[in-house]
């Protein structure tokens, strides 16, 4: 047997307001939860996108501009997705060695906000990631944490999502 809720037109301007409100409370709860599990499932690869002549075109040069480089620097790969706002997030995967270092440094350049910010920005920062990186600066000779030129898109992504950003995508270092 189904239960039928018919609404009483006869009720007073306060319960129909609190319905109201009821129902839009509902709606906002249920909308946050879909943004929630939308936003940290969006993530993709999409560095072919971001290719020109066999280069991976940078949307934050002026960060690379500021940051350290050795002899070789390259975007290796190009990740989107969405915050909890729906704003469009960028990670990028840059790396920077010489020529003689197998290993090289590692960061991540990314318009992602930190906690306490209220929106994620246009402008750029570099997070080193030590985990990707060779721990000997001078000859890149030790093996990183983890190889990002071993690592499927997949894996890369599962880090950021685990390691670079909280729940709340804003960033954790």
């Amino acid at each position: 047997m189904k239960e039928i809720v018919v609404l009483d037109l006869n009720r007073t301007n306060t319960e129909v307001y609190m319905l109201k409100a009821l129902i839009k409370t509902i709606l906002l709860i249920s909308s946050i939860s879909l943004n929630s599990l939308a936003g940290t499932s969006s993530f993709r690869e999409v560095t072919s996108n971001w290719t020109f002549r066999g280069e991976v075109v940078s949307a934050f040069a002026e960060t690379i501009n500021r940051l350290e480089k050795r002899e070789n620097f390259l975007v290796m790969k190009v990740f989107e997705g969405k915050d909890l706002d729906g704003e469009k997030l960028r990670f990028e995967l840059f790396y920077t060695g010489n020529d003689a270092e197998y290993y090289p440094q590692f960061y991540i350049l990314t318009n992602a906000r930190k906690a306490g910010e209220t929106t994620s920005s246009f402008k750029g920062r570099a997070f080193y990631i030590s985990d990707f990186s060779s721990s000997d600066l001078e000859l890149g000779e030790t093996p990183p944490k983890f190889d990002p030129f071993e690592m499927s898109n997949k894996e890369i992504v599962d880090y950021i999502k685990t390691q670079f950003l909280a729940k709340d995508l804003t960033i954790l270092l």
